[in-house]
């Protein structure tokens, strides 16, 4: 648990102090800076975050549900509309910038109303894990940015133009490991379902070794 902890924490400083660098440092603050220069200042905005979160770690004996789940809440306000940001980018090269800027600010004012807001200022509160919540809001950032790809489509569709600076053969063993990954995933969620060693009335249920052969079977044929 420690270690899922730190490495959850590790990642999230790795990430907001690259974001700074390269989104703000580099665009507001220094337009030549080196890569050397800007290692140098995300390690130091890297530990000021750090000893930032040393002093509101006491808070977290406010929270009942526990660390993980709050990273998990707060991480909600960038990662979603991300992911919505990369799949509609795949799917359609006509979304105008301005349909995902709009996306991210509704979401993330809906993320905290529907989270802490409501209940905090109106008393009003949504008997609804904040996964489903994220949900919703993931399907409403799709919908945003679709509606202004119709009202306002890009003159001409987006091409990626791909400059790699290191080689980018793809792994040989790439498919044949996700595929295995997939399956241990699956082993995983039966061995401890009601079907596996969460079944009531034996150590396992009957329908726990065919589900594991479909499992496996169909990763095979896969």
């Amino acid at each position: 648990m420690l270690g899922a902890v730190f490495s959850s924490f590790n990642s999230l400083l790795n990430s907001a102090a690259t974001m700074f660098v390269y989104d703000l440092y580099k665009v507001k603050v220094n337009r030549n800076a080196s890569d050397s220069e800007m290692i140098k200042v995300s390690k130091w905005f890297g530990t000021l975050l750090a000893l930032v979160s040393f002093f509101i770690a006491p808070l977290l004996l406010r929270a009942p549900e526990g660390l993980c789940n709050i990273i998990r809440e707060f991480t909600g306000f960038f990662n979603i509309p991300v992911i919505a940001i990369i799949l509609t980018g795949i799917l359609s090269r006509k979304v105008p910038p301005i349909g995902a800027k709009i996306a991210i600010i509704v979401h993330v004012v809906l993320y905290y109303m529907l989270i802490w807001g409501l209940p905090m200022f109106f008393g009003i509160s949504f008997d609804i894990s904040f996964i489903h919540i994220q949900g919703i809001l993931f399907v409403l950032a799709v919908a945003i940015m679709m509606l202004f790809m119709l009202i306002s489509p890009l003159d001409e569709p987006h091409h990626f133009k791909s400059d790699p600076k290191v080689d980018m053969t793809p792994w040989k063993l790439a498919l044949p490991v996700t595929f295995l990954l997939v399956g241990a995933i699956v082993f995983c969620y039966i061995l401890f379902s009601p079907v596996g060693l969460a079944y009531a009335d034996n150590i396992v249920s009957p329908w726990f070794l065919p589900s594991t052969g479909n499992g496996m079977t169909s990763t095979g044929i896969c």
